[in-house]
């Protein structure tokens, strides 16, 4: 695997054993939300061990206006290790480029290994960012019931969240995403309501490449012809949109 090294945040200060966490706070709309049954666990686990190996890591920054210290990663941490009077070590880190944005990109890069962020966090995260492609898609999913995953098929091809978790969410053809999406838009209505029903839809989708609306047409006849049925079986409906396309298509 070849991986750049960009060494974008570098470590300006290393504090052993301190108190002096608890001087600094989670940035608002970015960190995520105390999880208490998550501190309760760290606790038992400091209680028995204690915290001698615990590191927290804390951004210097100049992006939101006077110069402050944030706590970017060890929120959970922080709080059982108050809660038990126990130091921690602290990392401070300075970005290269120190901007509201890319402050943001690095808490959520920090926690992006954590399960209890959701991709509807990492949404808010940037979307507060301000950044274009976040903000379509959070006023796509308040106008429709299309989740992060269909519009991460419908606008890069893939249900792939790696990229969008690390901000940096790039649409592979806009234009022609919209028109899948509008037909999307057609199409759910007369689709049956299973978890599979939009993974064979958009497995389709992608061989009509841009002939989505002809597509959507087939398939909306298909279901209003009343000696039709979409199958409950996820194989079965998967081979009806591949044999309507086939139809459609390639006869």
């Amino acid at each position: 695997m070849n991986t750049q090294i960009k060494n974008l945040a570098r470590v300006i200060e290393e504090q052993k054993q301190t108190f002096d966490y608890l001087k600094y706070t989670m940035l608002e709309g970015v960190s995520r939300k105390v999880d208490e049954s998550h501190v309760k666990e760290i606790m038992d686990g400091m209680a028995m061990y204690g915290a001698e190996a615990t590191s927290l890591i804390v951004i210097e920054t100049t992006a939101f206006g006077n110069l402050q210290r944030i706590l970017a990663d060890g929120n959970h941490r922080s709080r059982s290790a108050k809660w038990l009077n126990l130091p921690l070590d602290i990392k401070v880190v300075k970005l290269t480029d120190d901007t509201q944005e890319n402050v943001k990109r690095y808490i959520a890069c920090l926690n992006n290994n954590l399960r209890r962020w959701t991709n509807k966090i990492y949404l808010d995260v940037f979307v507060a960012g301000g950044i274009r492609e976040y903000v379509k898609f959070k006023e796509i999913m308040e106008e429709t019931n299309l989740t992060i995953t269909d519009l991460l098929f419908i606008y890069t091809g893939s249900g792939n969240t790696k990229e969008f978790q690390l901000g940096n969410l790039t649409f592979k053809d806009e234009k022609e995403s919209d028109k899948l999406l509008d037909q999307v838009r057609r199409l759910l209505k007369h689709l049956p309501k299973h978890s599979f029903t939009r993974r064979g839809l958009w497995r389709v989708m992608k061989k009509a490449k841009t002939n989505y609306k002809e597509l959507a047409n087939a398939i909306i006849n298909f279901s209003r012809n009343t000696e039709n049925q979409f199958s409950a079986d996820e194989k079965t409906f998967k081979s009806q949109l591949i044999e309507i396309y086939d139809n459609t298509f390639t006869k």
